[in-house]
């Protein structure tokens, strides 16, 4: 009986794709082939409400953390890694969040931290607030953190980069174009 459940839940997982995640947070890989560019591969998150568009930067792994309500998208280097994180919070995104609140909480939660940049961040069709920080993780070893939040229906989405501070350089464009790739579309409803 228990290899018949196996086989049931890998064949409607394989059906319908999204009963394999969290109802409310299923990420799906699409496929297009523009004849511009040839072979394009992007992903739509299922969120409770909205759907989430992005394209990953080119080679990186994508993987979804339901349960955190997390998408890690990591290169194929070591050490270097995007992150989406969408913490759930109730009633609809305000216009004026408070960014003197979320500074204070960066400096708790990293180390000797030094925001090196602060500047209006903007995603695809939506608007935050972004950092540039540099942390210490030992004494000789320094981190690069491209940190942008979004408060978007439902949710504050923090799209964070984390390089090594003597990479970070050349990877910020790789997180400026990925935030520009980010768009949120209305949820799907189910027929």
């Amino acid at each position: 009986m228990c290899h018949f459940r196996i086989a049931l839940l890998a064949f409607f997982s394989m059906v319908c794709p999204w009963l394999a995640l969290a109802e409310d947070f299923a990420l799906m890989e699409r496929t297009e082939y523009p004849p511009e560019t040839g072979k394009l591969t992007y992903y739509e998150l299922k969120l409770a409400t909205n759907t989430a568009v992005f394209l990953p930067p080119r080679n990186w792994r994508v993987r979804p953390q339901p349960a955190e309500r997390v998408v890690s998208l990591e290169h194929p280097s070591d050490g270097i890694r995007l992150i989406c994180h969408f913490a759930p919070r109730s009633g609809q995104p305000s216009t004026s969040a408070n960014w003197d609140k979320h500074r204070q909480s960066l400096t708790n939660r990293f180390k000797r931290t030094i925001i090196r940049e602060e500047f209006d961040a903007h995603a695809g069709n939506f608007s935050g607030h972004g950092y540039w920080v540099e942390y210490r993780v030992a004494s000789d070893y320094a981190m690069g953190l491209g940190l942008a939040v979004f408060p978007i229906p439902g949710y504050l989405l923090e799209i964070q980069l984390y390089a090594p501070l003597d990479q970070f350089s050349q990877y910020q464009r790789d997180f400026t174009s990925f935030l520009t790739s980010f768009r949120l579309l209305p949820a799907v409803k189910p027929p």
